[in-house]
């Protein structure tokens, strides 16, 4: 397993995968449901390229970073309504749906 440190030494970031964008992961600890001790989750994360700035998986931060590109927005809109979604692994494909959307919109 593999791992990256961006800005914080204290900060691992889980390397996930490396195709058009890089997808990252670090756990945290938040409250149960039933507000009874804690459970881990994952937080997700991307970067442009392995060894660029680590940004929040977000709609708006991949929209930030191709300020530009207007029809991947409206792709991206499409197919992640409000965020929905954007860190699920597509096994069909073999990559996390993100990816799979990104190396197939023409730059």
């Amino acid at each position: 397993m593999a791992f990256r440190f961006f800005k914080s030494h204290s900060i691992e970031y889980k390397i996930l995968e490396n195709k058009t964008l890089s997808i990252y992961a670090i756990e945290v600890s938040q409250p149960s449901v039933n507000g009874k001790g804690f459970i881990t989750v994952l937080d997700y994360y991307f970067s442009l390229k392995p060894d660029s700035p680590i940004y929040e998986l977000t709609i708006n931060n991949i929209k930030n970073a191709f300020p530009n590109d207007h029809s991947l927005h409206d792709k991206l809109d499409q197919f992640f309504p409000n965020d929905d979604g954007i860190n699920e692994y597509d096994y069909r494909h073999g990559m996390y749906r993100i990816n799979h959307v990104m190396e197939n919109h023409e730059h």
